[in-house]
């Protein structure tokens, strides 16, 4: 059994039971482990990419989460993003994040550099999914996928470094995060109810829940909810977004300039759930 396999089972994807039978169709079949995974009905097609997404550190997107804006679609022509399986996403800057059935594909990368002129955020997403977005987008055109061999390999994956500038500590409290970016349109509400993960001891960074991914660079507004029914708000922006397994993404997100109010309020909650101060 190698890597891949251990943790399809380790992590519960698959049982073990299911595995065997699955390498056995392989066997009759001469496809991939995962075409089998999916012609039994063990695993859906987006199942095995937030697989992939979660061992590769690429982040996993469900196309549908989100509205794509033109000037984003205009960016890349429909025929090289049907025939590299591919869709632009949202342009933060002067980085183009770019949902890909194969976004290791590093002669794929380097030709989005040169054809956009801008920095290139590989996403994973589902080829399948990929095709809808495009259809819905660009207008329908019949295509026939067939998934014929693994994408990615089980050695060498690197997940993206991201830097921290203060030492974080644990705190779980509900908190309202909106999306105040016009360059990032969700398909529902931009407001999301969730609860912070940890917070750094300056006061100026955060981490939180998202069940959905949240492009590095996107204006935040996060709101606080007091003990005694205060709103406290304060401006943020993401600084990482890192899957962490189906359907939840971990988001860094930084505050540069935190109210004294927010300040006061985070740095009792620390204090008091884990003995530290904010300096």
């Amino acid at each position: 059994m190698n890597d891949l396999e251990e943790k399809l089972v380790r992590d519960r994807w698959v049982s073990p039971n299911e595995l065997i039978r699955a390498k056995q169709e392989q066997k009759k079949t001469k496809k991939s482990l995962f075409s089998s995974l999916i012609n039994l009905d063990y695993l859906k097609e987006e199942d095995v990419f937030a697989f992939f997404a979660i061992n590769s550190g690429i982040p996993f997107v469900k196309l549908t989460d989100y509205a794509i804006k033109d000037d984003v679609l205009a960016l890349l022509p429909q025929d090289f993003c049907r025939r590299s399986l591919l869709i632009p996403l949202f342009k933060i800057e002067d980085t183009l994040f770019v949902a890909m059935a194969n976004p290791l594909n590093a002669e794929l990368l380097m030709n989005l550099e040169a054809r956009t002129e801008l920095n290139i955020y590989p996403l994973t997403c589902s080829p399948y999914a990929i095709f809808r977005a495009l259809d819905k987008y660009f207008g329908f055109e019949d295509n026939f996928f067939e998934m014929e061999k693994l994408m990615f390999k089980s050695q060498g994956l690197q997940k993206f470094p991201f830097h921290r500038e203060s030492e974080r500590v644990s705190l779980n409290v509900p908190i309202e995060v909106k999306i105040f970016d016009v360059r990032v349109a969700l398909t529902f509400s931009q407001t999301i109810s969730t609860s912070t993960t940890n917070v750094s001891l300056n006061g100026k960074g955060l981490g939180i829940k998202a069940h959905f991914f949240i492009p590095q660079g996107a204006a935040l507004v996060l709101n606080f909810i007091s003990s005694e029914g205060k709103e406290l708000k304060v401006k943020g922006e993401v600084a990482h977004c890192q899957m962490k397994k189906r359907g939840e993404f971990f988001i860094g997100v930084r505050c540069p300039e935190p109210s004294f109010e927010v300040s006061t309020y985070l740095r009792g909650l620390v204090g008091k759930n884990n003995n530290k101060d904010l300096t």
